[in-house]
Order: C-alpha cells, then structure tokens, then sequence
C-alpha cells in the first residue's frame, strides 16, 4: 500500500504516549532496515576544528558530526525551485469551491470490481448483494448499485444490456431512472452535501434537481469532467472550468452570464487573498519549521554529484535501530518525500475558512494540510533521490540544531583529496567511529564500498 502522509500524521495526532509514538516512528524506519544517509560537502582547504570565527560557516556538516546534532534547514533555501511552494491559481480556487461543496468522503473507499460485476450480472442474489453494500460506506457506487438491485426493471435491463449492446440514448434513460428512485435520490442528497452546507433550502434544492426530468446528475455522470483520485480512491482533483459550468446550465436550459461573471468577481477574490495569505505562509515556514533532509541510500551517484561536493565529501550513516524514546520524539515528523507528476496544490477546505467580504482568512489553519502536503512532496523526476524529511518546530531547538547522536559510520567519496583524510583520521579517534570509502568498480557504473579506509591512511 503506498504511504500516505496525512494517515501516518492522524496516528500521530492519536497517539501522543512518547512509546507510541517510538513505536510509530519505528515502523517507518523498518523498511529502510532503520538505516539514514545525509551527502555532506567538505573543503578540505578549511580546518573543521578551528574555532575561527571567519570559517564559523565552513564545513557546517563536520561540525555537526563533532556536536552530535543535525540541522534543521531553511525551506526557501533548498535547491528545486518548485520545493515547499503551493501551486495556486484561479482554477484552483474554482475546483476548491466545487469540492467544497462535495462531501469527498462519499467518493472516498474503493469498490471491489469482481464483487461488483456479479452483482451487476445477477450472480450474487438481491438479499446478499444489498447486505454486501448496505454496511459500506456511502459511495456513489454503492448507491447507484443499491439504486439498481432495488429496482428490479433497472435490474433486468442492465442484466440485458449485459447481453446485448444498448444505445447511449437507452444508457442515460437507465441513469434516469435510477435517479428518479426516491430511495436513492433520499440517500445520494444525504451525503452528498457537505454538513457545514446542508442547510433544508438546498437538500431541497438538489433533491429537486435530481428529480427533474431534465436531469443533470446523469448527465454529469456520462459526460464527466476530469477527476484524479489518490490510491485509497479520495478526490484530489476536480479539474472543472467555469466554460464546462456554463455548458453544462445552457443545456439544461439555463442562462447563467450573470452568475458566471459574479463567480470570475469571487475567483479573482479568493485568488488575491490566498496569494496574500501564501506569502505569510512562505515566511511561517521559514520562520518556524526546519527541514532536515536524509536518504534510504548511501550509493546514489547522482547525489554524490549535487550534495557532496563532486564525490569529494562524504555521507553519515545514521542506524536507528536503538532509537531511544526520547530521541523518537525529536523525529516524529520523519517521512519518505512523496514523488509526484502532481503539483501540491491548496487544500480544497481552505473556501470554508475564506470571508469574500472582509477579504481576509484564517490561513494558518488552511494552510495546515497544505504545509503537511508540500513539504513532503516533490516533482518525480527528484525520485532518484529516495529521501526522506524531517520537520522540527524552531522552537524546540538551539540555533536550529537538534542532539542527534545515532551515526553508526562516515563514507568518504570516491574523489576524496588525500588532505582530507587526516580531519577524518582525527574524527574517527574522537569517536570511534568507522571511516569508510566508496571506489569505482571496474566493470559497471557501480560504486563499491571499502571499510576501514583510515586504518591504512599513514
């Protein structure tokens, strides 16, 4: 099952015990056999011991080997131009408006395909089948399905039209009437609205819509506009436009200029407000949130590459498999980076915390998910990179720095001057730590890792 990172951070929120949240944290480290690699650059022109105040910003990732500690980075200082930055537009704002009103939660949980279609053929009998759905939760699948086995003339025609191809035409007078059901039609307006949105005025207002013979709702079902689901099946997207919005009305015989040009007024509103309120949110994060960046691999030459100096610096090896509970607490917003064709955008509640007439909005509470999503999220061409993150809250650390004390080896890369290797000779006898070197192997593009190279450094 893919991770997801807004499930793992509700466990957090759950399990506040320090030894659950050990236990958590641990899990997640599991799969990586609880092993993190940070690529370090090193100058090895610049003593790391001196205590010079002019090379106090030198060789910063030495000195946190020294100090036992990790960094907690600035945000708007790492190197993909696109990291930690929420995509926004008029077009977003208007599918955040739209998914405001639909109650994500009914097109959230998957449906079992097999199951369905032997119910759909008849192999499963009608009681079974409705107490196979009737326990789900609601879906729109659920729904229609349960619409159809209710029905037993639907029934039959779709178990027909199973045998024989039926036209578009004969297709749209199914939905209707699966629609028209009441049964269905009381079910789909109860949780289709989203609570805060249910007011008698507009159950009533879908309830009859459904039930005109115009009908909107198949219509919308056997012409959809674009919809992108998660792998658990929730909406993360509802690419909707006003022109479609105006399509749509027009068909249905209504004239909507009007309220179309009152909706680009409140898109161009809402767009100037979440810019203002992105522009906060960008200097909260710099401000209040440090970013520690790790690795499941130690071998990636891509990386040696970007972050250690040209194979010139050298990778910790963290090993946390006698993680304390104490230090657990200091990384529990540690998680692999989500890679994606997807840019993170807004979170689609952000319309609910949004007064169109003051102009203003509560954006660090619109903007939780959003920080939660984007700092955990990059473009996939970075998926080479296999990294992980840690968010630390500045206000529990010193200089930006947190006590992390779990380095199980040094690996110097395969281009490492020779003057180097005395600051890791002295480095190894400080702490007894094992200095190792990544070669070129001779006969693939491989790097091959030799152990102890300091002991055979004179």
């Amino acid at each position: 099952m893919e991770f997801d990172i807004r499930t793992e951070i509700n466990k957090i929120q759950d399990n506040q015990d320090p030894i659950n949240i050990h236990k958590l944290v641990l899990s997640r480290l599991k799969n990586i056999n609880y092993k993190l690699y940070r690529y370090c650059p090193f100058d090895e022109t610049k003593d790391p011991f001196s205590d010079d105040f002019q090379l106090e910003n030198t060789n910063l990732n030495f000195k946190n080997v020294l100090n036992q500690q990790i960094y907690a980075s600035k945000p708007s200082g790492f190197n993909d131009p696109f990291d930690c930055i929420i995509g926004v537009s008029t077009q977003t704002i208007l599918s955040a408006i739209v998914m405001s009103f639909i109650n994500t939660n009914y097109l959230q949980h998957k449906i079992n395909k097999n199951e369905t279609k032997r119910i759909l053929n008849g192999e499963i009998n009608h009681e079974k089948a409705f107490q196979l759905l009737s326990h789900k939760a609601p879906n729109l699948i659920n729904d229609v399905i349960l619409g159809i086995i209710n029905n037993n003339k639907i029934q039959q025609r779709l178990m027909q039209s199973n045998k024989k191809r039926i036209t578009k035409e004969e297709t749209k007078e199914l939905f209707r009437e699966i629609f028209q059901d009441k049964t269905f039609i009381e079910s789909f307006v109860h949780n289709f609205l989203k609570p805060g949105f249910s007011t008698n005025e507009s159950i009533n207002k879908l309830r009859s819509l459904l039930m005109n013979n115009s009908f909107l709702m198949s219509q919308l079902l056997l012409e959809p506009v674009k919809m992108d689901f998660d792998s658990d099946g929730k909406i993360v997207d509802f690419n909707l436009s006003i022109e479609k919005l105006e399509t749509i009305a027009f068909q249905q015989g209504y004239n909507v200029s009007q309220e179309s040009s009152q909706l680009r007024e409140i898109l161009e509103i809402a767009f100037s407000i979440a810019r203002k309120g992105l522009d906060e949110f960008y200097n909260q994060i710099d401000t209040q949130f440090g970013v520690t960046c790790f690795s499941s691999k130690s071998d990636i030459a891509l990386m040696w590459s970007h972050y250690a100096k040209k194979h010139t610096g050298f990778v910790i090896e963290y090993d946390l498999s006698n993680l304390s509970i104490d230090d657990a607490e200091k990384i529990t917003f540690l998680f692999p980076v989500k890679y994606s064709t997807r840019r993170a955008n807004l979170d689609n509640r952000i319309l609910e915390d949004v007064d169109l007439l003051k102009k203003d909005f509560n954006y660090s509470g619109a903007f939780l998910g959003s920080i939660i999503q984007t700092i955990y999220t990059k473009a996939n061409v970075w998926r080479y990179e296999k990294e992980w993150r840690n968010i630390s809250l500045l206000s529990h650390t010193k200089n930006r720095t947190v006590p992390f004390k779990y380095i199980s080896s040094i690996i110097l890369g395969c281009k490492t001057p020779q003057e180097s290797f005395r600051y890791f000779q002295h480095l190894s006898s400080l702490f007894n730590v094992r200095i190792n070197q990544y070669r070129l192997d001779d006969d693939s593009y491989k790097l091959v890792l030799i152990e102890n190279v300091i002991e055979n450094f004179r």
